[in-house]
């Protein structure tokens, strides 16, 4: 006699309960963490830009910028350009350095059009009286809002804050 293989109907119906319950307990906790890393890698997106910017300044001792994609929108992304002029955007003398952007929802209160380093690493623009605040999808406590504030010698102090 030929012995059959395979699962009965009653153990396939329990893994399949038990797949279910795990997936249940587990998608809600994967949501919270797919958003924070979201909002910590736009973060680190900005920090990163501001840092490029600041040793390009005195790599090629003179001015460099970070300027958004859009007219004072953050929201498209940003770049770094060298700003000769020092007035945020890009000339034909200009250089393109990098460029950031992945469409992400940024906030500010009102961050300003641009950031400019000197070659010493300071801080040109004069709107650092206000921090870049970066509000996730859903802010929560488990996500919660993140704020930059560029010092006028031009290091960053970066921290987190309870949603509005």
């Amino acid at each position: 006699m030929k012995t059959q293989r395979g699962f009965t109907i009653l153990e396939l119906m329990l893994t399949l309960a038990i797949a279910a319950v795990v997936l249940a307990i587990g998608a809600p906790g994967l949501r919270t963490f797919i958003q924070n890393t979201r909002t910590a890698t736009e973060m680190n997106d900005l920090i990163t830009a501001i840092n490029i910017a600041r040793s390009e300044a005195a790599a090629r001792s003179m001015s460099v910028s970070v300027v958004p994609l859009s007219a004072n929108d953050w929201s498209d992304g940003w770049q770094v350009i060298t700003d000769r002029d020092e007035d945020g955007v890009i000339d034909a003398v200009d250089v393109v350095v990098d460029v950031f952007g992945n469409g992400m929802t940024r906030s500010s209160t009102d961050f300003g059009s641009y950031i400019t380093f000197r070659s010493t690493g300071e801080v040109l623009t004069p709107v650092l009286d206000d921090d870049f605040v970066i509000t996730p999808d859903e802010c929560t406590t488990q996500n919660p809002l993140r704020v930059i504030e560029i010092k006028r010698s031009g290091l960053i102090d970066m921290h987190t804050s309870a949603c509005p």
